[in-house]
């Protein structure tokens, strides 16, 4: 399939080394900035446009707007103003929380439109497009543009999941929580290990192995059996040592600490190993 990726920073960068090894032909891609379009073409080895230059070939099939959310209906009007007579294209963002409606605004009504996410993170470009061949992709939109990335996503090996428009809000908090949130709560943690003597570092270094076999855990177990540690134990005494130590040295963490306690309560509740009272006793805790 013939791709042109509009805003190559981190996602476009990933898209565009995914459709390089997957086979499909690149027509071209755009950077707003000069020295965003130069580190493009140094990762992915695609020549890129930039400033005011966007001229999109003819043959493209899959047109790709994979820049921030408030920037996605500016650069597809930019696309439309420079490109006119552009033959019948599909047309779809990658922003997680947005329906494709925000192309429809700005999309003229003889191109299809649609957006596609896959539930995942973007940091490091190759790995980034690694991760999108056996990532969860969602879609939604109209049906030539649909049909059109939902082929270019069997091509990878991906069966998309379709999800409705006015959902796309609630779908992206899953993946704020499962990613940026688990990032915050990681420093939490990190935070409570440097009140202990190490460096921030080091705490990061000690926490990795634990945050790697909670989430393999997760992977062969599932939820709720994944769970360990005291609540899922009923280990009052510790849940009770674990606020004292707060409210001496900590006290900042502990609203977290009783917002996530009541959530695992919830957890050890439904895998139905703990002892009821134990787990209403922690609750009692939580709340005071």
């Amino acid at each position: 399939m013939n791709v042109f990726v509009v805003g190559a920073g981190r996602v476009g960068r990933a898209l565009l080394i995914l459709c390089r090894e997957s086979g499909h032909t690149i027509t071209g891609s755009y950077n707003l900035t000069e020295v965003g379009a130069k580190r493009t073409t140094e990762i992915t080895g695609i020549p890129t446009q930039y400033g005011a230059t966007l001229d999109v070939s003819d043959n493209t099939e899959l047109l790709w707007i994979t820049t921030s959310d408030e920037h996605i209906a500016s650069a597809a009007h930019q696309v439309t103003i420079q490109n006119p007579h552009l033959p019948k294209t599909a047309w779809v963002h990658c922003s997680g929380a947005l329906a494709a409606d925000v192309l429809r605004e700005a999309v003229p009504s003889a191109w299809s439109v649609a957006g596609a996410h896959p539930l995942q993170s973007f940091v490091n470009p190759q790995r980034a497009a690694d991760a999108a061949k056996s990532a969860a992709w969602f879609v939604e939109g109209e049906p030539d543009a649909l049909s059109r990335v939902t082929t270019f996503l069997l091509s990878l090996g991906v069966l998309p999941r379709p999800l409705p428009a006015h959902l796309r809000p609630l779908y992206h908090v899953a993946g704020v929580l499962a990613s940026n949130a688990a990032i915050a709560l990681f420093s939490a943690a990190a935070s409570a290990l440097t009140m202990v003597g190490l460096t921030r570092n080091d705490a990061v270094t000690s926490l990795l192995p634990l945050w790697q076999t909670t989430i393999d855990n997760v992977a062969e177990k599932g939820l709720p059996e994944a769970l360990t540690g005291p609540i899922a134990r009923g280990d009052v005494s510790v849940v009770r040592a674990h606020l004292s130590a707060m409210e001496l040295v900590a006290p900042e963490l502990i609203s977290l600490y009783r917002e996530l306690g009541i959530r695992t309560l919830q957890l050890a509740s439904e895998a139905n190993r703990t002892d009821p009272q134990k787990l209403n006793e922690i609750a009692q805790l939580l709340k005071d």
